[in-house]
């Protein structure tokens, strides 16, 4: 239930405020693999080559850059899961927790055409 409700609500934002196609795929699916009840790492590659072209412009080297080692220290500490559970599971939260704040202000700064904001 969460799940469709929170796709809904990213597709009417994505309806009635469009940003642009890239800044739109990355913020549906950021959200579809956030709320998605299996969080696989290798997931993450697929906001991180919707973001690519979108780091200089948007400003979100940062977060963008730190997000991938970390996500991948959480995969690293998968390989054994019974031991390591608790610290894969805080570092994959941090990890989806900067790509969630680089959509965030993706979205929020980007997508301006001639200084208006598109869809707005």
């Amino acid at each position: 239930m969460i799940f469709v409700l929170g796709v809904c609500a990213a597709g009417a934002l994505v309806i009635f405020r469009p940003k642009g196609l890239l800044e739109d795929l990355a913020l549906l699916t950021t959200t579809v693999l956030f709320l998605s009840p299996k969080l696989h790492c290798g997931y993450f590659a697929l906001v991180v080559l919707m973001m690519a072209p979108l780091v200089r412009r948007c400003r979100v080297g940062a977060l963008y850059l730190l997000s991938g080692p970390v996500i991948l220290a959480a995969d690293l500490c998968k390989a054994n899961p019974v031991r390591n559970y608790n610290l894969a599971l805080v570092l994959m939260v941090l990890g989806f927790s900067l790509l969630i704040a680089a959509v965030v202000r993706m979205w929020w700064l980007c997508g301006a055409r001639n200084g208006v904001p598109v869809g707005g």
